[in-house]
């Protein structure tokens, strides 16, 4: 006597999964589809051959699906339990992050790099907002620097006009992208375009400066020189 189960008990299990359709299945159906496949695995051959083929395929079918919302499951608990923990950085935008957030968005994208491929799936939009705050932070990174450069540079070694480029640069807004990068690149420009007076007709001590360098008519030479007016008046003489 055969200690293997009639088909009916494959059946009987079967039953509670003959009338759903595959793509409606449900975690819920979980167990109902292995109860069916252990029912099934338990026949013999003779009793396996009185299976149709169609219950046999929608049986498989119906394991796909299973594993299929598993790892679905699996990757929104992950995506979901990254939110949480980098929940501070991902508050964050790129007009209110600051160079000190810097460790806590490499720590959010190194996590992100230890995800499944499903799971980064479900986080693009928050992959996103890391990689423009890593950039907004790496541009502030290049501000700093500028200013820094520019802040050692002392002012009466410089033209006026020169100096107050330089200073109208380091005034200029620095909240957005934008608005920091024009501000990086207006210092850089001022700090490389600085000109220092000794390389100009600021101070005049009336042996080595020609008279014939300045054009006493010309008024915009009275800030570049300040003895235009006895520069002036010499060769009014």
């Amino acid at each position: 006597k055969s200690s293997k189960r009639p088909s009916g008990y494959f059946y009987g299990s079967w039953d509670n999964l003959a009338s759903s359709r595959v793509e409606d299945l449900t975690l819920e159906n979980k167990e109902a589809v292995i109860a069916a496949r252990d029912a099934y695995d338990e026949l013999t051959e003779a009793q396996k051959a009185l299976i149709g083929k169609e219950t046999l395929d929608k049986l498989t079918a119906a394991e796909a699906r299973i594993t299929e919302l598993k790892a679905d499951k699996e990757a929104s608990d992950a995506a979901n339990s990254f939110k949480t923990d980098h929940a501070t950085v991902l508050g964050l935008t790129v007009d209110t992050i600051t160079i000190d957030d810097k460790e806590a968005v490499n720590a959010a994208l190194t996590a992100y790099g230890q995800l499944s491929e499903a799971a980064k799936t479900k986080i693009a939009v928050e992959k996103a907002l890391l990689d423009s705050l890593l950039t907004k932070i790496v541009q502030l990174e290049k501000l700093e620097e500028a200013k820094a450069i520019a802040t050692a540079k002392v002012k009466e070694g410089y033209t006026i006009t020169s100096w107050n480029t330089l200073t109208k640069a380091l005034a200029l807004p620095e909240t957005t992208s934008e608005e920091v990068v024009n501000k990086t690149t207006a210092i850089d420009v001022a700090i490389t375009s600085l000109v220092k007076k000794s390389d100009t007709n600021d101070t005049w001590n009336g042996d080595s400066e020609a008279f014939s360098l300045l054009n006493p008519n010309n008024s915009d030479n009275s800030e570049a020189n300040p003895y235009i007016i006895d520069t002036s008046a010499k060769l009014a003489n």
